[in-house]
């Protein structure tokens, strides 16, 4: 899958089934600061992340950094699918 398509999967998920359209968010729009996202979304979108891309995602890389933004959810995506 490419980046892209990566990016695009991440933010229709996060837009569909987290903020149910409430907001428009760019690639490198913060999800913590901007408290979009809470604690119980953090765990539905690493579910789908691992579900969606075949991967297992390592509690040590569950970080703000890792998961702050679309552009670095695709960066740990890519990193942990190499």
């Amino acid at each position: 899958m490419a980046n892209e398509n990566i990016a695009d999967t991440v933010k229709d998920f996060i837009t569909t089934d987290l903020l149910l359209d409430a907001v428009e968010i760019e690639n490198d729009t913060s999800l913590f600061q901007g408290r979009l996202i809470d604690s119980m979304n953090l765990v539905q979108l690493l579910s789908f992340l691992e579900t969606k891309f075949g991967i297992k995602i390592p509690t040590h890389a569950v970080t703000v950094e890792n998961l702050d933004t679309i552009d670095s959810i695709e960066k740990l995506v890519n990193k942990v699918r190499t």
